[in-house]
C-alpha cells in the first residue's frame, strides 16, 4: 500500500499535481478496508456457535438428512446410496423408495407410485 502511495506521489509531483486527492483516496480505502475488517472479525466471532461440525461424512449424512426429511415426507434415493444415507433417511421417519442406478425411468415410476 505504501508503494502504491509513493509511486502515485511521485507522479502527482512530476505532473504538477495535487497530492491531497490521492491521500484522500488513500484515506478512504485505508478506513473502508478497517471497517470491512472489523465487519468479518465480528461475524466470525458471533457465528461461531452457529457452525455444524461433524466428525465424518457418515455422521454429516445422517445428521443432515435427518434434520432436512420429515416424517409422512419421501426421500428417493439410488439403490447403492451408502448406509449412512439410508440411516439418516431412517433417523428422520421418512418413507425410503430405492431407484435403479441410471434408470431415469424408474426414478420417476418410483416418484408415481406415492402420488
Amino acid at each position: 500500500m505504501a508503494l502504491v502511495y509513493a509511486a502515485v506521489a511521485r507522479k502527482a509531483r512530476s505532473q504538477g499535481t495535487a497530492l491531497a486527492p490521492t491521500a484522500a483516496f488513500v484515506a478512504g480505502y485505508v478506513l473502508v478496508w478497517t471497517l470491512f475488517s472489523a465487519a468479518a472479525t465480528l461475524a466470525q466471532w458471533w457465528l461461531e456457535r452457529a457452525a455444524l461440525l461433524f466428525g465424518s461424512g457418515a455422521l454429516a449424512n445422517m445428521g443432515v438428512i435427518a434434520a432436512l426429511a420429515r416424517r409422512g415426507e419421501i426421500v428417493l434415493h439410488d439403490e447403492l446410496s451408502h448406509s449412512s444415507i439410508l440411516d439418516g433417511c431412517r433417523l428422520s421417519g421418512a418413507e425410503v423408495m430405492p431407484y435403479l442406478r441410471g434408470m431415469m425411468h424408474d426414478f420417476i415410476e418410483a416418484g408415481a407410485k406415492k402420488d
